[in-house]
């Protein structure tokens, strides 16, 4: 197969974040295994974590994954550590941003990478909205796969605070 497909025991998937198999629509058993953890809570997925958590949680993501737009209540405050893994952010209908920050919410993003995936090329105008404050640690924001002439954060009345933080376009 060309492209950016992935090969894995006969199975075929867009990525390596896939779960689901192109030909045959089987998902991977390692699909169900826990993404993220707000304590000793698990999470199938990052964005039901997120949508979880109450304001000051802190979310540990456990491997490489991939899943939804991720949406930062108002007044809500979240940590997200990636502990070196990476967030592969699919296209939502309707979606500005794969991620958004709401008016008075806080988002602090933790040693990893954030990307919208190559499968979903064109599928965002940004990979962050952001209208309360953003603060961004030891991370690598991958723009790449945005549509031509988007930005990788959009600051709205908003506060961002970036440290040793690469960031791609």
């Amino acid at each position: 197969t060309e492209g950016c497909s992935v090969i894995v025991s006969d199975h075929e998937y867009v990525d390596e974040f896939a779960t689901e198999c192109r030909i045959c629509g089987e998902v991977r058993t390692d699909a169900t295994e826990v993404v993220a953890k707000i304590g000793e809570v698990n999470y199938a997925s990052l964005a039901d974590a997120v949508k979880a958590a109450e304001s000051g949680a802190v979310i540990v993501l456990q491997k490489n994954t991939s899943g939804d737009a991720l949406v930062i209540e108002q007044n809500k405050n979240i940590t997200i550590k990636f502990n070196g893994h990476s967030y592969a952010v699919n296209a939502t209908e309707n979606a500005e941003a794969a991620v958004t920050i709401e008016k008075d919410a806080t988002l602090t993003l933790e040693g990893g990478q954030l990307v919208t995936r190559k499968a979903h090329t064109d599928a965002y105008d940004t990979l962050i909205l952001n209208n309360g404050t953003l603060i961004v640690n030891d991370m690598k924001l991958n723009g790449s796969y945005l549509k031509s002439l988007s930005s990788v954060i959009s600051n709205v009345n908003g506060t961002v605070e970036l440290n040793g933080t690469t960031i791609f376009v």
